[in-house]
């Protein structure tokens, strides 16, 4: 079962990525000593868990978005 499901696609990020990072910049920085600016991978970037399904759902939809796109 898929529950790791990106909000926006891989693809569209890899546009901007370099090696598989992407530059992000974080809004809330609670101390100083953590950087504004940051290089996450894509993989951990705009995605939520179970976003199309609960835990206790198939996950039939992101089964078609794989097969269809």
């Amino acid at each position: 079962m898929k529950y790791k499901n990106h909000y926006i696609p891989k693809f569209y990020l890899e546009r901007w990525s370099d090696n598989g990072e992407i530059e992000t910049h974080r809004l809330l920085v609670a101390d100083i000593r953590y950087p504004y600016w940051v290089r996450p991978y894509i993989s951990s970037e705009c995605r939520r868990n179970y976003l199309y399904t609960t835990h206790e759902q198939a996950d039939e939809m992101e089964l078609l978005f794989d097969k269809k796109y």
